[in-house]
């Protein structure tokens, strides 16, 4: 089930990414820089990746390792339901960011 999950939110993060990365470009000014802003955009946007899977890897060794005595075999299983649900509340505030923060009319008259 976790890998179920874990590939329905890959395929919707992989699905995000391309507008993203448009939006991100469109927001700057010298056309000049567009080169340099995809590439940067694309090293950070792996370097957050690493670093969320270091953090959520950790999150997950942590809990396992809080209820290893009390669990013993379902320790590990605790520790991803756990990973898991911190995944989903920072998709949760990352959505609400893009609801809430992001100014549509003025992406969209830049695009135009």
């Amino acid at each position: 089930m976790a890998c179920i999950c874990n590939i329905i939110r890959s395929i919707a993060i992989g699905c995000l990414m391309m507008p993203l990365i448009t939006w991100g470009t469109n927001s700057i000014n010298d056309k000049k820089l567009t080169a340099h802003g995809t590439a940067l955009l694309a090293s950070l946007r792996t370097i957050a990746g690493a670093i969320g899977t270091a953090v959520f890897v950790g999150i997950m060794n942590y809990v396992s390792s809080y209820f290893t005595d009390t669990l013993e075999a379902d320790a590990s299983m605790r520790g991803l339901n756990v990973a898991f649900l911190c995944m989903g509340m920072v998709s949760l505030v990352l959505l609400l960011i893009g609801i809430f923060v992001i100014n549509t009319k003025k992406v969209m008259n830049k695009i135009q």
